[in-house]
């Protein structure tokens, strides 16, 4: 009974610590379990590093769980803690798991000193995070390392070897996608965000993605081997004719008349023309574009009334049927509501900017009382289709409850007296 419940615990163990390369090298060959530290150990490595290395930022206690190329390779990415002995390290650019990076400060790079000494690039300015032998967890600049580790000598860079999802940015119909390079073995599962934008069927790990609605998508994959499953990096994909969200427009939203600005969209992919639209009322009121028609970027003057900028984009699909809107409001005296948050997630709260109404009620020529007044709001979607309001009857601020409202961009109008205000808001759950 004893010898049988020792094979037990021996296979036990070997299972819960087998660890393998993101391509399946077995790593068992390098790996070892030294005897824990002593609490006076423990403490005694603290004080030399305090005393020593005062600049390190300690992260972890010191421990012998697991060393430097441990945590730069495996633990790092969620495996096991155990002691990985050189030439382990090797194993994973030796087998293709990771390449040499060409860009030696992006974030989760990692680094091999020739002083037996494996590191990970975790902030700017080639902040790295690793573990000294024994010694802690720490958070240093790149070279402040024990001497030991040669970081006067030139360092290795590497790259996660992960497969790139291939295929066009945007397509009208449908359209085919595969990964650059999958591990011998491996399967690949496809997938959609959101994903009733567009139906997926795949072959030999090739995804024909077909259209369902407009707008974009984020596409990704999934690879499973026997070592378990890794997440190819999403790739964004423009489907049919550009839909609002997918170019949100970037300019000033509170602007004195008589005013030159611009307001911008990123460009899309694919996109042919952008049709900017004034409307007719604020023409009339002194409005006019000045350049950048069918550009990204629109140059206008403003005129004497509070307006809307709208947009639509074409691609060779067609133009889009629903514009892109940012109210604007002419206003030298500042926005006399305040906001927030925007972005909003399960409330939002709108409330008198007590500043601006008492500037504005000093720049009047006729003396008024500069207290707050009363107002109401109302949401409605890109449809104008209303949502929601609320009701403020002493000036007091109001919170409306966003929890139910979809992810998307919306639009609050703010009613006080004869005045109307018109702010955009985007909600993100």
């Amino acid at each position: 009974m004893k010898k049988i419940l020792f094979i037990a615990l021996l296979l036990y163990c070997k299972i819960s610590h087998a660890q393998y390369t993101p391509n399946c090298s077995d790593l068992s060959l390098y790996a070892s379990y030294p005897t824990p530290l002593t609490a006076a150990e423990v403490s005694y490595i603290n004080s030399v590093q305090q005393s020593q290395y005062p600049n390190a930022v300690k992260l972890e206690d010191p421990s012998s769980a697991y060393n430097c190329h441990n945590y730069a390779w495996v633990k790092r990415d969620g495996g096991n803690a155990f002691w990985l002995n050189t030439p382990g390290d090797d194993v994973f650019w030796n087998d293709g798991s990771y390449i040499v990076s060409s860009t030696t400060s992006a974030l989760e790079t990692r680094v091999s000193y020739q002083g037996d000494h494996s590191a990970v690039i975790t902030g700017a300015n080639n902040e790295c995070t690793s573990k000294w032998g024994q010694m802690g967890l720490y958070k240093h600049d790149i070279n402040y390392v024990p001497a030991s580790y040669l970081p006067g000598q030139t360092k290795g860079f590497y790259k996660r070897n992960l497969p790139e999802i291939t295929g066009s940015s945007s397509f009208c119909s449908s359209a085919s996608y595969a990964l650059s390079s999958v591990p011998a073995g491996a399967t690949v599962s496809w997938s959609a965000n959101p994903s009733e934008q567009v139906s997926i069927s795949t072959t030999n790990n090739v995804a024909t993605i077909t259209k369902i609605g407009n707008g974009s998508f984020q596409l990704s994959a999934t690879v499973s081997n026997s070592c378990g499953n890794f997440i190819v990096p999403a790739k964004t994909v423009f489907v049919g004719t550009p839909v609002p969200g997918d170019f949100p427009i970037s300019g000033q939203t509170s602007i004195c008349a008589n005013s030159v600005t611009t307001y911008s969209v990123n460009a899309l992919p694919g996109a042919t023309n952008y049709n900017w639209i004034i409307p007719p009322a604020a023409l009339t009121n002194g409005w006019y574009i000045i350049a950048g028609q069918g550009t990204p970027v629109l140059t206008v003057n403003t005129g004497l009334t509070s307006t809307s900028i709208r947009l639509k984009v074409s691609n060779n699909c067609g133009e889009g049927t629903s514009p892109e809107i940012l109210f604007v409001n002419v206003n030298c005296g500042g926005f006399k509501f305040a906001v927030s948050p925007n972005p909003a997630s399960n409330t939002i709260k709108i409330s008198q900017n007590e500043s601006v109404v008492q500037k504005q009620a000093s720049n009047e020529t006729v003396s008024q009382n500069a207290s707050l007044s009363p107002f109401n709001v109302k949401i409605f979607d890109h449809n104008a289709r209303f949502l929601k309001s609320g009701l403020s009857k002493s000036g007091e601020n109001i919170e409306l409850v966003t929890s139910d409202i979809p992810n998307g961009t919306y639009f609050l109008h703010i009613f006080q007296g004869k005045d109307v205000v018109k702010k955009q808001i985007i909600i993100n759950h």
